[in-house]
Formats: C-alpha cells, structure tokens, sequence
C-alpha cells in the first residue's frame, strides 16, 4: 500500500536542481549521508523537503539527524536538520556536482 522510502521535494525545489521523479540524489547533512531516491510532492513548501524514518532497511534516515531525546517523556527529538541535496553524475563520475541547500 505504501511506496518505496524517498526524499519528497516540492516541484519548485526538484525543478530548479533539475531533478526528476524516481532520480537518485545525495542527501548530506552535518552529521552523515546517504543516496535516495526522489519524489516530487504537490503539496510540500518549496524550501522544505520530507523523509521518513521508520524504515531504516530501505533508507537510514537517521543518520541525516540528532540521536538526542527528550529526558521527562523518553520521545525522540524532533526530527529536523539541514540538508543539501547533490545531483548524481552517473555518466560522468567526479564532475561538478549541482547542489542546493533545502531545509527539512
């Protein structure tokens, strides 16, 4: 019933990096990244991006964000950091990569 893990970008945001749906990107942040595939989601902000968390076999998104948590009620931190999205170069490895800064 559900689709496959994503990084979800506004069609604002997918077309200024020139990316397309079901394209592979780098999603890095501060603390690590990792490679995902990208939705275009009608209804996001252009500016923010979205992914999931819950299912780290498909993509580790956790490793974008904090481990910290609340200490009173045991919940986890609000899930947000900034990310920047690299375009893959598939055809031709070590070029210059388009980047943009998107805030989650």
């Amino acid at each position: 019933m559900r689709r496959p893990e994503s990084l979800d970008l506004s069609p604002e945001d997918a077309g200024r990096l020139g990316l397309a749906e079901g394209e592979v990107v780098r999603v890095s942040s501060r603390r690590g990244s990792l490679e995902v595939p990208v939705h275009v989601d009608e209804t996001l902000r252009a500016g923010l991006a979205f992914m999931t968390l819950h299912f780290p076999e498909e993509v580790a998104t956790n490793v974008l964000t904090l481990d910290a948590w609340d200490p009173k009620s045991g919940t986890a931190e609000f899930k947000a950091t900034a990310i920047r999205v690299d375009k893959l170069d598939v055809a031709a490895p070590g070029s210059q990569s388009e980047r943009a800064k998107v805030g989650t």
